[in-house]
């Protein structure tokens, strides 16, 4: 299942997440609908003496809701990369609540790189992985994103650190050589 990607980026903060394909009125309108198609099949299964029908016309009322959890589910995740005083914070949340996973870097040393990890057995195609990288430490980007938008997303948060690293290389004072 494809997904978009939205990204929002300001000097200080740049922001991931998946987009969504419908807002919740739309699910809500959406799932009446099929929810009214389920009672007007059963009620004409009913009228035509079809009654072994009746338990399966919920099978896809059953199915409407567990696209609308995993829907759910997608929409409260997000990653956060934040510049505080010569750190990159990278943070990671699947809930509205506080963030799940946090690294903090060093944003003189902070890059990003791609890893194809190796195909496994049965020759299934690998998804790479964007990682944002300092002194050994790593932080994944991109978890809910599909293999283009991780390569998009690898390019963006590459140039949003060089964007960050020239800011403050204008904003610190020169400094002269007394000789």
């Amino acid at each position: 299942m494809p997904t978009s990607l939205s990204c929002r980026s300001t000097l200080s903060c740049f922001l991931v997440q998946p987009g969504q394909g419908m807002a919740g009125v739309a699910w809500r309108v959406f799932g009446c609908v099929v929810i009214g198609w389920s009672v007007v099949l059963g009620m004409v299964a009913l009228s035509l003496g079809a009654w072994p029908m009746l338990p399966f016309c919920g099978l896809e009322i059953t199915a409407v809701a567990w696209a609308w959890w995993v829907f759910w589910q997608r929409s409260c995740y997000r990653e956060s990369l934040t510049v505080e005083e010569g750190a990159v914070i990278a943070q990671r949340w699947h809930r509205r609540q506080a963030p799940s996973e946090t690294l903090r870097l060093p944003k003189a040393w902070a890059h990003v790189r791609v890893e194809w990890p190796s195909a496994q057995a049965g020759n299934k195609p690998v998804d790479p992985k964007v990682m944002l990288q300092a002194m050994g430490r790593h932080f994944e980007l991109g978890c809910g994103l599909g293999a283009s938008q991780r390569l998009i997303l690898a390019r963006q948060v590459q140039g949003w650190l060089v964007e960050v690293r020239h800011m403050d290389e204008r904003c610190e004072p020169s400094q002269s050589l007394a000789g």
